[in-house]
């Protein structure tokens, strides 16, 4: 009954049978077909065109369906409702009253072609639903109603939705009161469902004794006995709904999810925690399956990141039964997400008190050694768990990271792989295995399991991210190594290696002042670290701001005197500052640390170019090219030093291999600016112009940087100063000064 119509009297037969009377006349104004489906409508508590359509002759057209429909909802006594359309209340009572003994089949026939029409397209709302069980009903179509009325308990019961349970309970009654309508047999779902209905009214007695028949029938109906306990708890009866609700987590462990997310229960357990004496008779019915199920509503709410939920059902699973070892592995493994780590050990430690075979406990309980850095009783753990539980994934990757952890490659990647062998969807061995193939110089291998390991991950891990990042950097994808970086410090804002990583990937990419906030960041923090001023010295210089350059570089040699590093981009900011003897000072130390450096080697050539020292630059640029074979601007620079030394045949020579290296690498890379712009020099050094133009305004139009640009006027402006007669050279000036 609808709230407005409470207190009203129920319409008197008089009443009925002259809204039937008008109904009929409205019925007669119609056409034949519309008149024919109005009258087996009535039947339905509301109706939509899907069920007029039903009640239409097979082959009517649309446009003849639309019709019928319109004519009908147009009808004074039809209202709209939620669902579509429907009577009003007294004229379908009327008319019932009328129908039920003068067109008894074809109600019938009516009510099982509109829930064939309804199960067609049903979006599985709960009203359809009850409607479908009605129409059933009412066909006589017992099967099916009883299938649909067992379904749709289960599925009200599961919500603990005692008004839905009421209204279907009433579809039941209505249908069964037509006077063509067979009853359902009595069976356990009958009084189940009448049980609750009965308790949704308050009809607290009447409700026991139906869920006491149900019981009866069927001694192992797990809701009927949970329906019972929340009765009791209604009832203020305590010590029996405890009883009740034990007995049915023997039967259904799913009763107790209902009963958790929207029953008594957890009341209930907070009651008997407060004062377990005063519930004997759930002491005696046993109280172990409804603390295991407790349990495991409190697992799955871990599982899915609800920790607070998570540890509420844990306390009360302990409150009945204070000696689960799982319950409190569980714990401690959810204390380990939180780094409360000392209760993660205390807690794990009373599981393994409690059971001391529970591999799962062992292992989780290895990871929290791991964590303090106590690998050795670690690893003991992880001996153990595999000795008895050789298949459990979870262990072979804690070992492998222990190894891995320690050094031992070899032995952390066969433990990884056999991890991955057990479970192909372990994300985090896939990870900590790609690590270790990076360590290994694997690094094509590493980047295809770090590629498996995050699409596997349900969580994101800011050090996952970070190793492909690296990994990228290796294959000089810059892009996806900065998106990688971005990601890792997403999740891990202070993670200080990633933002160092960032900050390189930065310089690669010549975006400075990025590069800048990132070092700054990293100075801020770490200000004993030698590479984080040489590395932002470095991105002062690619900004031509020389001083900052040189205070950061001598802040790292203060810190590390003999850093090869620090002295080569010191010698370098020196010779672009035009200061060549400091310059040569620390070139030559920088070299005399390390032979190798090829990139002092070059700045040394370029400094002995600078102050006409051919010889000397030859050497350099020598020495440079055996380490560097691929080198086009070393090749060049040793073109411009044979050909001031008169030497032009070694000269061209240069120049050739140089054009030669940096088209091939055009061809591959069209986009690499600095290529493109060196190309460009070089065309116009062999007396190509046009080539040369091209090739600049390409670079100019498709993005290269302010600082290449620079650079390429700085390289151009050099030749041209000795070459004065290259006309063109002038022009190409002007281009690339007016684009800086």
């Amino acid at each position: 009954m609808k709230p407005e119509e409470k207190g009203r009297k129920s319409p008197t037969p008089t009443r009925k049978a002259q809204a039937a009377q008008q109904a009929e006349a409205a019925f007669a104004q119609l056409a034949p077909n519309a008149a024919d489906v109005a009258r087996r409508l009535v039947v339905m508590h509301w109706f939509n065109e899907k069920v007029i359509a039903a009640f239409l002759p097979e082959g009517t057209s649309e446009e003849e369906q639309k019709a019928v429909a319109a004519a009908i909802t147009a009808l004074p006594f039809v209202e709209a409702v939620p669902q579509g359309h429907a009577y009003q209340r007294l004229t379908r009572q009327g008319l019932l009253g009328r129908y039920q003994e003068e067109r008894a089949e074809e109600l019938k026939a009516a009510c099982k072609a509109a829930a064939e029409a309804l199960m067609k397209r049903w979006e599985d709302d709960d009203a359809t639903a009850l409607e479908i069980v009605y129409c059933y009903l009412v066909a006589d179509e017992y099967k099916e109603a009883q299938n649909r009325l067992h379904e749709l308990l289960e599925r009200f019961l599961e919500r603990q939705d005692w008004e839905r349970c009421k209204d279907l309970y009433a579809v039941l009654t209505e249908a069964e009161a037509l006077s063509f309508a067979k009853p359902l047999p009595r069976t356990s779902d009958y009084y189940l469902l009448r049980g609750t209905a009965r308790g949704a009214q308050g009809k607290f007695l009447q409700a026991l004794k139906d869920f006491d028949k149900a019981l009866e029938r069927q001694p192992t109906l797990a809701w009927a006995v949970a329906q019972r306990g929340q009765v009791h708890a209604r009832m203020g009866h305590e010590d029996a709904a405890l009883a009740d609700m034990a007995r049915a987590a023997f039967m259904k462990r799913q009763v107790v999810d209902a009963l958790a997310a929207k029953g008594s229960l957890n009341h209930l357990v907070e009651a008997y925690q407060r004062d377990p004496a005063a519930f004997p008779q759930a002491k005696q019915e046993g109280l172990s399956k409804l603390a295991e199920s407790l349990g495991a509503v409190g697992e799955m709410a871990r599982l899915e990141g609800r920790d607070e939920e998570a540890l509420a059902y844990y306390q009360r699973a302990l409150t009945l039964v204070p000696d689960l070892a799982w319950v409190y592995a569980s714990r401690g493994a959810l204390y380990m997400n939180q780094e409360r780590v000392e209760e993660a050990l205390a807690e794990t430690n009373r599981a393994l008190e409690l059971n001391p075979n529970y591999a799962w406990a062992l292992t989780n309980r290895a990871r929290i050694y791991r964590f303090l850095n106590r690998d050795e009783e670690a690893m003991a753990d992880l001996n153990r768990a595999i000795e008895l539980e050789p298949k459990m994934s979870g262990a072979w990757a804690e070992r492998g990271e222990i190894h891995r952890k320690h050094g031992r490659l070899d032995e952390a990647l066969e433990d990884l792989t056999q991890a991955l062998r057990l479970n192909s969807l372990n994300a985090w061995a896939a990870a900590r295995r790609g690590q270790v193939l990076k360590a290994k110089g694997c690094y094509l291998d590493a980047l295809a399991e770090m590629h498996r390991a995050i699409a596997l991950s349900s969580r994101d891990h800011a050090w996952a991210y970070a190793t492909r990042g690296e990994l990228h950097v290796y294959f000089e994808n810059w892009s996806d190594a900065l998106s990688d970086f971005n990601r890792a410090i997403e999740l891990e804002p202070d993670n200080a290696e990633a933002i160092a990583d960032r900050a390189q990937v930065y310089l690669e990419l010549e975006r400075y002042e990025e590069a800048l906030a990132d070092f700054t960041w990293l100075i801020e923090r770490h200000p004993e670290l030698p590479w984080a001023f040489i590395q932002r010295g470095r991105a002062y210089l690619g900004l031509q701001r020389y001083e900052e350059a040189l205070a950061d570089l001598n802040q790292a040699l203060e810190r590390s005197a003999d850093d090869p590093e620090a002295l080569s981009i010191r010698g370098r900011t020196y010779y672009q500052m035009g200061r060549h003897d400091e310059a040569l000072a620390d070139l030559d130390r920088a070299i005399a640390l390390d032979p190798q450096d090829d990139l002092a080697l070059a700045t040394r050539a370029e400094v002995h170019l600078s102050k006409g020292e051919h010889e000397a630059a030859l050497a350099d640029l020598d020495a440079v090219l055996t380490l560097r074979p691929d080198d086009d601007w070393s090749l060049y620079r040793r073109a411009l030093a044979h050909w001031a030394l008169g030497q032009a045949a070694q000269a061209e020579t240069d120049m050739s291999a140089a054009i030669e290296k940096a088209r091939k690498h055009y061809t591959e890379d069209p986009k690499d600016w600095p290529n493109t712009l060196n190309l460009a020099l070089y065309e116009f050094v062999v007396g190509r112009p046009e080539e040369a133009e091209r090739l600049y305004r390409q670079a100019l139009a498709e993005g290269a940087s302010t600082p290449q640009i620079r650079q390429a006027l700085s390289d151009l402006e050099e030749f041209l100063a000795s070459r004065p007669e290259r006309e063109r050279g002038k022009e190409l000036c002007a281009l690339l000064r007016e684009a800086r």
